[in-house]
């Protein structure tokens, strides 16, 4: 009889232990986030500062790869994400997704900060604290940051069909800036995101203001991000 209690609880055991390793991640509505994804997009942008020479543009293109999955100490499961150009790798960001969330960090450690979280089950009305980062940089403008904390608001849908990845139906988010100096810039960018695909395209037409030596420069800053191409099925 015990030896039939012990084979008992070894079965039990087995079986508990089963089913936690195959238990499935949760998705992340907004991004594709499954091992060996790849995305890669195009960015143009204009800059001007009013009254100088200081006029520029940029081309670039970006690729995204999604790793293998890690698990941290914690128990928390993270999906890498490398960003290159040129084959160098530039960053590196880990996704955790829960039912509600999806938060990201820089690091894959257990007691990394989250540099942002945002609803995972986006809707229209949503609205979320985060930061734009563009792919610009103003070298003639010393410490000038073209990453700037925002505001974002799911506003719409919108099928978007000129990119060069295809149609997409998308969520539309208005995303208001705050400068450097802290003043708000309403309606700064808008975002076009589909489900199962991430960010589609990204579009930004403002003005804000920079102090070089305590001189006030007006900048102005416009320009577009599209998604290129993508190697998995749009659900």
């Amino acid at each position: 009889m015990k030896k039939q209690l012990l084979l008992a609880a070894g079965f039990a055991a087995i079986m508990l232990f089963s089913c936690k390793k195959e238990e499935e991640p949760i998705p992340a509505r907004f991004w594709p986030l499954a091992e060996g994804n790849q995305w890669t997009t195009t960015e143009s942008y204009l800059w001007d500062v009013e009254g100088t020479s200081w006029t520029g543009s940029s081309q670039s293109t970006t690729n995204y790869k999604v790793e293998d999955t890690i698990r941290r100490e914690d128990d928390v499961l993270l999906w890498p994400v490398i960003v290159d150009t040129s084959g160098t790798i530039i960053s590196r960001t880990y996704y955790q997704v829960t039912e509600d969330s999806v938060y990201l960090y820089e690091s894959k450690e257990v007691d990394a900060e989250t540099t942002a979280v945002e609803p995972n089950n986006l809707a229209v009305g949503d609205e979320w604290d985060g930061n734009l980062a563009l792919p610009i940089t103003i070298s003639d403008l010393q410490g000038f940051s073209t990453n700037f904390p925002g505001h974002f608001k799911v506003v719409g849908t919108q099928t978007v069909s000129d990119v060069p990845a295809g149609t997409f139906n998308c969520l539309v988010i208005r995303i208001d800036l705050k400068d450097n100096a802290g003043t708000t810039i309403d309606s700064a960018a808008t975002q076009w995101r589909a489900e199962g695909v991430g960010i589609v395209k990204l579009s930004t037409d403002f003005e804000t203001v920079y102090e070089v030596l305590g001189i006030p420069f007006s900048v102005e800053i416009s320009g577009t991000s599209k998604l290129k191409s993508i190697n998995f099925e749009v659900p």
